[in-house]
């Protein structure tokens, strides 16, 4: 690790001088090594690192199950059959949970297979990837500022267009040619707010609201701000 990413604020938790270990904002195991240069590394404490390594190992695993990507597919062929046959009780979990699901895609309506994951990991993920990625290119989110991250509500995604349509900073990424991507919107009187847009794994589908029967997107929205908008969100399973 180089000591340029000791003793910083920590990218996660916003504590002043804390940080112990650089850590990749997207984690070196869920890209093809061939696609891993330049990955986005970010000062980060010994809590925050062990925490998000925790639900990336997890992540790893059932991703790719949904991936929309080259990339991904390579990975469900040589790595999740790997990490399922160390890990017995998730390859029970997936495989009982397995389904046919019907998603209304705008177009029409197509039958595909679903699987039940911990969705919580997810989003505090797309979270984490959100202040790694804002202290990456700008600066650490402070301290106590709220963070969500979902699928969005009709209601929230009319609510976050309009403030990506808003004037203020742009930003746009990508890892791995669509692995993974990105983009935000910064204001600029206030630059401790932004909303975010992010595609995992080239697209993976959340749903499973029970209010919103079919919906599923590919897509995972943030928001970075001074007070909770849970209500913008859908629930995801």
């Amino acid at each position: 690790m180089r000591k340029g990413f000791q003793g910083k604020t920590c990218a996660y938790c916003g504590e002043l001088g804390i940080s112990s270990t650089s850590d990749h904002v997207i984690p070196r195991q869920f890209v093809p090594k061939n696609l891993r240069a330049n990955l986005p590394q970010v000062p980060a404490c010994a809590a925050c690192n062990n925490a998000k390594s925790a639900d990336e190992h997890y992540l790893a695993t059932v991703l790719p199950l949904g991936g929309n990507h080259l990339a991904s597919s390579a990975t469900l062929e040589l790595d999740v059959p790997r990490r399922l046959a160390k890990n017995r009780r998730l390859h029970r979990e997936l495989a009982a949970s397995q389904t046919d699901i019907w998603l209304n895609l705008g177009g029409g309506i197509e039958s595909t297979i679903g699987f039940s994951i911990e969705a919580d990991r997810v989003l505090r993920y797309a979270r984490w990837m959100i202040q790694g990625l804002h202290a990456h290119h700008w600066e650490p989110v402070p301290k106590g500022t709220w963070v969500g991250a979902g699928v969005l509500t009709p209601a929230g995604q009319k609510f976050h267009l309009g403030f990506m349509n808003m004037g203020g900073l742009r930003l746009r990424g990508d890892i791995g040619d669509g692995l993974f991507s990105y983009a935000a919107r910064r204001s600029f009187e206030k630059p401790y707010i932004s909303a975010w847009w992010l595609r995992l794994f080239g697209g993976v589908m959340l749903g499973g609201d029970p209010n919103v029967p079919g919906f599923a997107s590919p897509d995972l929205f943030g928001l970075i701000g001074p007070r909770p908008i849970p209500e913008l969100f859908a629930d995801v399973r």
